[in-house]
């Protein structure tokens, strides 16, 4: 995977649940979302801060989005439907 991609965990004030922003080359690309659980992660790509397309290697953007995907869902907290709370 190309070294011009990293993710960042973090908390974002519009969604309650930790996101994980794809940084391409130092701009945020869009952030992955587990809002709606695990199996409706979502990605919300942004526009290029100066006005481009987007354009990079389909493997490396692939493998970072799984990267990102893998480590949105270790730090979700496991949601457990108990009927005594």
């Amino acid at each position: 995977m190309s070294d011009d991609f990293r993710i960042l965990i973090c908390g974002d004030l519009d969604y309650e649940e930790m996101v994980v922003d794809i940084i391409w080359k130092g701009h945020t690309v869009g952030i992955v979302t587990i809002e709606n659980g695990p199996e409706k992660m979502e990605f919300e790509i942004y526009n290029h801060p100066e006005g481009f397309k987007w354009k990079f290697p389909l493997d490396d953007f692939l493998k970072i989005i799984d990267w990102a995907k893998r480590e949105l869902i270790s730090e979700y907290p496991i949601k457990q439907n108990n009927s005594n709370d």
